[in-house]
């Protein structure tokens, strides 16, 4: 009889990350991306750094892939309405 030992990374990905993602509330799951975002547009603001530089800053913070954020930071522009020039 074998025995199937199950060690940590050994297919199906980790436990840890499995516990995480059941852990998630579903509401976090919206507000993150709006939170981090505005970090982007705050260090973009404070700072006058280039945006390239604001989205590497801020995706190393919260481990977040450069290339998400600026599509996040696309989709809030796109989502939010454009001012009224009267």
């Amino acid at each position: 009889m074998r025995v199937l030992l199950k060690r940590p990374g050994s297919g199906g990905g980790s436990d840890l990350a499995r516990r995480l993602k059941l852990c998630q509330h579903p509401a976090s799951t919206t507000r993150r991306p709006a939170r981090i975002v505005r970090m982007h547009q705050e260090r973009l603001r404070d700072l006058s750094e280039s945006k390239l530089t604001a989205r590497r800053a801020v995706g190393a913070v919260m481990d977040i892939n450069p290339a998400t954020l600026r599509n996040w930071v696309g989709r809030a522009k796109r989502s939010t309405p454009a001012p009224d020039p009267a």
